[in-house]
């Protein structure tokens, strides 16, 4: 009741014996040259069967047309061999142990279909000679490790399509990387590392950086210790240990490697044939060894200080380095970061740089565009920083970062200090509050806007800030009434120097001999109705001048 495939037929001992026959034999030796060197083709089990059928089936088409050759179609190969594939259509699945087989010598395959070619019997193959150099690269442990960390890193140009695993960076080099957490955006440092450095478990350096993330190129991990971490915004990824298709997959790519090196600058019909084997063979070794990285990767250990328990099978999943970075950035920084001091459920998009420019516009009425409104709808609301029934402008609403930065400003002056600048941008920065620098300085300019209580933002000497039309400030501060002028772009903290109490008055203490110029002025706390009053007075006084200057004139 069991179907006969062609392949079978071999199976037949009295066959055997005709096959050894004069008329019969050369092509026989070129089969069994060819059987044997499948097994140099690294194919998956289920492959590796259907190439010994689709080779068995050839050879045999082969012999029955001997005379007048003639090739086997895909589907006539996927039917004789009752091909079947849960992930391909059968002839798909017999397509690609072909394309694998045609480093073989003795099948040869196009679109038209695969032919048994007899060849093989004028030396060694290329096959063999490629199965004695892995036999020695299988022997040499520092080459193969070599060999795997190299691959790593190729780019495309050096594959000519793929990259490596980490084909983005240069080895042992810090490269800055941009992650998303809760809708914020946060730089942080990634280095792909053939050794552990005892500097990069220490805490990180502020300076708007978030996180680090250390990829080993290799299995050691007795290297690292949680101990070792003194930040808990530190992961180091140890991958798996070098073995099994991965070990194999490297070997052969270190064989292939040292056979090309061997046959480059040979001369004569058999180098000519190595070399053009080679050619055909480098693209599967290297496919094979590209996609073994990201499985080596998928079973890596994450050691961080605080134990964190990050799955990576999930982060390899992803596509590219920097989301399965970010993926482990995210879990990182969940866990840092528990006091993140906005609402962020209120964000309604990711907050970039240029958006936090647009938000300062729509803030304090110095951009009345469309972005910038939909600026404070979109962030002013999980920011504190507009009313949520009216997120037309600046009304802080309970805002927490306000209160942590009234609350250093009162422990500073209750020693008689100034409150560095500096020391806002690292408390609000670092753990748990995680505040990316743009928002720090946002916070900063609306808190010196707000007065509650009055304050100054002192500046450096020599600083550069601008004000409107990038004309200079008339002294080196920022008040509640000229910072909604400043120029705004990222980085302005270099500029800032400390926080200290407002000098002079408050509006609020002057207010009530104000009104005898102008009776209608009153007592306000919020910032822009003091610019409106102070402008009304101004104008008020500026009038009252001009009449006591013609009343002055009529008495003369």
């Amino acid at each position: 009741d069991t179907l006969i495939r062609v392949a079978d037929l071999l199976e037949s001992d009295h066959l055997h014996e005709c096959l050894n026959t004069t008329i019969y034999r050369p092509a026989f030796d070129a089969y069994r040259v060819a059987h044997d060197g499948l097994e140099s083709l690294a194919l998956e089990t289920a492959d590796l069967q259907l190439a010994q059928d689709v080779l068995a089936t050839l050879f045999l088409w082969h012999l029955a047309y001997l005379e007048r050759p003639r090739p086997l179609s895909l589907k006539e190969l996927a039917q004789a061999t009752l091909t079947v594939s849960d992930l391909l259509r059968a002839e798909d699945a017999v397509a690609y142990v072909l394309g694998r087989m045609r480093e073989l010598g003795q099948v040869r395959f196009d679109d038209q279909g695969a032919a048994f070619v007899v060849t093989g019997g004028e030396g060694p193959t290329p096959v063999e000679v490629f199965s004695r150099y892995r036999e020695e690269a299988l022997r040499d442990a520092y080459g193969i490790a070599r060999t795997w960390t190299d691959g790593l890193f190729l780019t495309p140009r050096e594959t000519g399509g793929q990259a490596g695993l980490f084909g983005d960076f240069e080895p042992n080099e810090m490269k800055h990387l941009r992650a998303e957490f809760r809708h914020l955006e946060y730089s942080g440092e990634v280095v792909v590392a053939t050794r552990w450095q005892l500097d990069w478990g220490m805490p990180l350096p502020g300076e708007d950086v978030h996180f680090r993330v250390v990829i080993l190129t290799g299995h050691r991990p007795d290297a690292i210790r949680a101990a070792d971490l003194q930040d808990p915004r530190i992961a180091v990824i140890v991958p798996s240990e070098l073995t099994g298709g991965a070990h194999a997959a490297a070997a052969d790519y270190l064989a292939w490697q040292n056979m090309e090196r061997d046959y480059r600058d040979r001369t004569g019909p058999e180098a000519e044939r190595m070399r053009d084997w080679l050619v055909t063979r480098r693209v599967s070794v290297l496919s094979d060894l590209l996609m073994k990285q990201t499985g080596l990767y998928r079973s890596a250990t994450v050691v961080t200080r605080d134990g964190l328990a990050i799955d990576v099978r999930e982060a390899m999943g992803l596509a590219g380095t920097g989301h399965r970075v970010g993926y482990v950035v995210e879990r990182l920084l969940a866990a840092a970061y528990r006091d993140l001091p906005i609402e962020v459920g209120k964000l309604r998009s990711l907050l970039r740089p240029n958006d936090a420019g647009k938000l300062f516009g729509g803030l304090f009425g110095r951009q009345e565009t469309s972005a910038a409104r939909a600026a404070l709808r979109n962030y002013g609301v999980g920011l504190g920083l507009v009313h949520p029934d009216r997120p037309t402008g600046f009304r802080p609403t309970a805002c927490r970062a306000f209160d942590l930065i009234r609350a250093m400003l009162d422990e500073y002056q209750s020693q008689g200090r100034e409150l560095p600048v500096w020391r806002i941008y690292e408390h609000l920065s670092g753990v748990p509050y995680g505040l990316p620098y743009l928002l720090v300085q946002l916070y900063l300019l609306a808190f010196v806007r707000h007065g509650q209580p009055r304050v100054e933002l002192t500046l450096k000497p020599g600083h550069r800030l601008t004000i409107r039309k990038g004309q200079p400030l008339p002294r080196p501060a920022l008040t509640m009434t000229n910072v909604v002028d400043v120029d705004w772009k990222l980085g302005l903290d270099r500029w800032f120097d400390a926080l200290i109490p407002a000098r002079g008055p408050s509006w609020n203490d002057t207010v009530a001999f104000a009104r005898e110029v102008k009776p209608d002025l009153h007592a306000t706390p919020n910032p822009a109705e003091i610019e409106r009053q102070d402008n009304a007075l101004r104008a008020a006084m500026e009038t009252l001048g001009q009449e006591a200057q013609t009343a002055r004139g009529g008495l003369g």
